[in-house]
């Protein structure tokens, strides 16, 4: 599986979990070079590959202006929190 699936299966915890120092650009970038297939056409290059996707990603989902905002609250934030 490990041979046949490379760059096609990720795994993925089921705590929905943020790194809190990463920008939105950051995690795509992350996310992608994960799922990012050992061939890939023409040969391309597997940074250029990467930069295409996270740059598609953000135009269909409107996040290019969300790119530098960092995405995750850390533990220590939200333990510094008082619900009253």
């Amino acid at each position: 599986m490990h041979k046949r699936f490379r760059g096609e299966v990720a795994y993925n915890a089921e705590v929905d979990v943020h790194f809190p120092h990463l920008t939105v650009g950051q995690t795509l970038t992350f996310a992608t070079k994960l799922r990012t297939p050992h061939k890939r056409l023409d040969d391309q290059p597997r940074k250029d590959a990467v930069r295409t996707v996270v740059k598609i990603l953000g135009i269909v989902f409107g996040l290019t202006h969300t790119f530098n905002t960092k995405v995750g609250v850390s533990l220590s934030s939200i333990s510094a929190l008082k619900i009253e």
